[in-house]
């Protein structure tokens, strides 16, 4: 004899409760219930109402959301006996693969449906929290505000202790690096603070702490600790991956291969660095991808690869929101300017000169400012107008004397000695050796860039300077200010 069907609800509280590996005394003890009526219920000969059913699958730590599901689960899969009605009807095998199939698409759909779901949840929760942390931050960086408070805010206000306040600050001390290895250091070090403080649980913690270090490696790359900043590195990519399985997509996955490629770069390991920008664009969203090539085409510039670097200039340049990220498009065409300007092809790069001075002007980056002029004067002097271009570059040289820039001081008294030498002005260029004294007291200036100046300045005056010299210590200051091993070879 066929046995009766048991009612759906007695069914799913078997079911749920042999998946807790609960016997029926336990779940009996902790509902109230006797172990003959739980016995009944499971068996099919009382059925539970859905309030009971809910209650007791509560007890076992499910939601009636859970039994819901289950239900309706049951229900797909119940197909009646009815025989064929008509010649075309389906028979009952062709009627359950037809439900197979029908299930496989609803769960697929709800598969679907529930990962939009989660999606759209994280990113609404994503943005709310970057706008708080956005808000923290304007107060935590306010003028006038030191370090020492700064760093007593992050220990005491729980505002600050969050995870998009730790990405938020990672962020500045990117920003801040292009004008300050110091103040990048002390962004990247709060942000650090942050994440270490942050809430969630230990694989969550360990990827915002990985975050938060490729940016401090990056600002003590940016401060000329390149052995420093490859152990800092290594650190962030140890947090990094260790957190890999808490992140649904929250921080960006390219930054850690990004950060890497610009100290490979200024280790000089250019193949490594090129082989991780491709790796950073490989896994970057489009919105990243035009920094990515900006920071490849620095690496072929650096190389000495002009050519290249215009190239992959031209494919950045569409690829960058220039509402979003107006700074970014700046440098580009600045960049394209100085690779053009290596090549010999002057008139090019002044007619794109008007439109980055106009940028940088709406930026209003004081620094910015002078690096255009310098680049003009650059122009003048390849375009054989030495005495526009010298003016220029001597009040280029004075602003980076008044804001303590010795790498680019000395860089661009080399270019007027050169001009100067040119002209047989020996007791100009002499002048100018004798007024770089300063930098070797400097101590952003490290020993080896030191001894290569002194042999400009010995040269100088003992009346032997050469543009050949000139111009590998031009090269030599290009590559050496990052990378305080490189000597300069005579």
């Amino acid at each position: 004899m066929n046995e009766t069907p048991r009612h759906p609800h007695c069914v799913i509280l078997t079911a749920l409760r042999r998946s807790r590996g609960w016997r029926e005394e336990e779940l009996a003890a902790a509902d109230g219930f006797t172990v003959k009526m739980l016995s009944l219920y499971e068996s099919g000969s009382r059925t539970p109402s859905r309030e009971t059913l809910d209650r007791l699958a509560g007890r076992l730590g499910y939601t009636p959301a859970h039994v819901s599901f289950l239900l309706f689960s049951l229900s797909l899969a119940e197909v009646t006996e009815e025989g064929a009605r008509s010649p075309v009807d389906p028979s009952l095998a062709e009627r359950l693969r037809i439900r197979e199939a029908a299930v496989r698409i609803a769960l697929a759909g709800i598969a679907v449906t529930e990962a939009q779901a989660l999606k759209a949840l994280r990113a609404g929760r994503a943005r709310r929290d970057r706008r708080r942390a956005a808000g923290v931050c304007r107060r935590l960086l306010a003028p006038g505000a030191s370090p020492a408070q700064r760093r007593l805010s992050i220990e005491n206000a729980e505002e600050c202790q969050r995870w998009a306040v730790a990405e938020r600050l990672a962020h500045e001390s990117e920003r801040a690096a292009a004008h300050s290895a110091s103040d990048a250091l002390e962004l990247a070090r709060l942000a650090v603070r942050a994440a270490e403080l942050s809430p969630g649980e230990e694989v969550w913690r360990f990827r915002i702490r990985g975050y938060a270090w490729i940016f401090f490696a990056n600002a003590i790359r940016v401060g000329g600790e390149l052995q420093e900043a490859d152990e800092a590195f290594a650190k962030a990519r140890a947090l990094w991956e260790a957190g890999a399985d808490a992140d649904p997509g929250l921080l960006a996955r390219w930054r850690l291969p990004d950060g890497v490629a610009s100290l490979r770069r200024h280790q000089e390991r250019y193949s490594e660095a090129l082989a991780l920008h491709a790796e950073a664009l490989k896994i970057a969203p489009k919105e990243a991808a035009g920094r990515i090539l900006l920071n490849e085409a620095f690496t072929l510039e650096q190389m000495g690869e002009a050519e290249r670097a215009l190239e992959t200039l031209r494919r950045a340049e569409p690829l960058i929101d220039a509402k979003r990220e107006p700074r970014h498009l700046c440098v580009l065409r600045f960049n394209r300017i100085t690779s053009l300007c290596r090549l010999g092809r002057y008139e090019e790069g002044e007619d794109l000169l008007r439109d980055v001075r106009t940028m940088a002007l709406d930026l209003g980056f004081e620094l910015d400012l002078v690096r255009v002029l310098w680049l003009q004067a650059k122009i003048w002097a390849g375009r054989g107008q030495e005495e526009t271009a010298l003016p220029a570059l001597e009040q280029v040289r004075r602003a980076f004397r008044d804001q303590t820039i010795p790498y680019d001081f000395a860089e661009v008294s080399l270019e007027i000695a050169d001009l100067y030498r040119s002209q047989g002005r020996t007791g100009e260029v002499k002048t100018l050796a004798k007024q770089m004294m300063w930098i070797f007291t400097e101590q952003g200036v490290h020993g080896e860039a030191k001894k290569a100046l002194r042999i400009f300045c010995e040269a100088a005056e003992e009346e032997r300077l050469t543009a050949e010299l000139i111009r590998r210590l031009l090269d030599y200051l290009a590559r050496a200010r990052d990378n305080p091993r490189l000597r300069f070879e005579l």
